[in-house]
């Protein structure tokens, strides 16, 4: 699954204005997170990490409950400079559907997941 829009969806869901995932809210480890694998062995951008079955299915039922009204509403371009893709925050509607397509696929992704008993390895390429 491919993310584009992964540094605003982690700020987004929980994360911090770097794009970095805040361990004590897990929507923000939907992409980029979770117990390394192995922290000497990159796959691509990052070392490979992942969310257990349980973790899984929590964070499908979390994403499943928020609206694309209430993801937007952390919405804040101004504040959002140093996410990637970097220098591409502005208040247009062209970019909000970018960011609610990344979204909706996630959700789907982890529902997906969660109803087959999956485990989740996530990384960056």
């Amino acid at each position: 699954m491919v993310i584009h829009c992964w540094g605003a969806l982690t700020y987004l869901l929980g994360g911090d204005e770097t794009g970095a995932w805040n361990s004590e809210i897990l929507t923000s480890r939907t992409i980029i997170s979770g117990e390394c694998i192995d922290p000497e062995h990159e796959t691509g951008i990052t070392p490979a990490f992942y969310l257990t079955v349980d973790e899984v299915i929590q964070v499908a039922s979390e994403l499943a409950q928020i609206s694309d009204e209430a993801l937007l509403s952390r919405y804040e371009p101004e504040n959002m400079h140093d996410l990637h893709p970097i220098g591409e925050w502005t208040d247009c509607p062209e970019i909000r559907r970018e960011l609610l397509d990344d979204f909706h696929a996630l959700q789907a992704f982890y529902a997906v997941q969660a109803n087959a008993g999956n485990a989740v390895i996530n990384y960056l390429v």
